[in-house]
């Protein structure tokens, strides 16, 4: 791809993965603590979540914060009521209370985000038009949440499709971090329908990811992720340390990829 006048120095790609998306929060803070912050953004269901506050100029750990506020925490959790649908509407609830405009305009930093278009089987890439609405979609988890229905086609998760866009934004920024916390390593242990599902859901959007990872100079899967489950968000703050102090250790490799953008 033509990378040879991009508009930013560094962009980041965010991977969905529920609530091992808040590892992209300790990856933000600490990147941050190192003056590199991303000028723009790419993500997928809970890293368009993200993506989204962080575009709208909110700082890692005030994103932490009302992530783990306990209305939000008890409202995402695996039960189903009787029509096997639940409904994003407090964290669109959260959007709306911290962004003022409806609208990608709105955002401080440029945001592009993948969601699945049920009608037509294809990934949509998303970086304009009612904000709320597409980043919502782009978390709705299929079967779990209710899709959404926007301009009369029918969408959700992003990460079904197409979990880390990064191909989105490469040709727009120098250097590009991929930040994948969709980790299917192999496990000797899977009990009962909840980690069924979730395992053959993450085994699937698993293999839309690795083509992607290809696209990025810098790759941060943070290491233990992968024993956290889609609704731990009670364990926000620990997964958020894994994210930080991952990226502290390898902070010095990443350095080196910016400052010698031709190795």
């Amino acid at each position: 791809m033509d990378t040879s006048n991009p508009k930013y120095e560094l962009g980041i790609s965010l991977s969905g993965g529920g609530a091992r998306g808040i590892a992209h929060l300790g990856v933000l803070e600490s990147l941050k603590n190192h003056h590199l912050e991303p000028g723009i953004i790419s993500g997928a269901s809970m890293g368009a979540i993200i993506g989204c506050l962080y575009a709208a100029g909110y700082e890692a750990r005030f994103i932490l914060e009302e992530i783990k506020k306990e209305k939000l925490s008890r409202f995402l959790s695996w039960s189903l009521p009787g029509d096997g649908f639940l409904d994003l509407e407090y964290m669109e609830e959260l959007l709306a209370a911290h962004i003022d405009k409806n609208d990608f305009s709105a955002l401080k930093k440029p945001l592009f985000v993948s969601v699945s278009n049920l009608n037509t089987g294809l990934s949509e890439i998303i970086s304009k038009g009612p904000l709320f609405e597409y980043i919502i979609a782009s978390a709705s988890i299929p079967i779990v949440f209710k899709p959404r229905i926007i301009n009369n086609q029918t969408y959700v998760d992003g990460g079904l499709l197409d979990n880390l866009p990064s191909t989105a934004i490469r040709n727009k920024c120098k250097r590009l971090i991929g930040v994948d916390v969709n980790q299917c390593e192999p496990t000797d242990h899977i009990n009962g329908i909840k980690e069924i599902a979730e395992r053959c859901l993450r085994l699937g959007v698993e293999c839309n990811v690795k083509e992607n990872l290809k696209a990025c100079d810098f790759v941060i899967v943070p290491k233990g992720i992968q024993e956290y489950y889609t609704f731990d968000f009670r364990k926000a703050d620990e997964i958020f340390k894994i994210g930080f102090d991952y990226t502290e250790k390898i902070i010095g490799q990443i350095i080196e990829m910016i400052e010698n953008p031709n190795e």
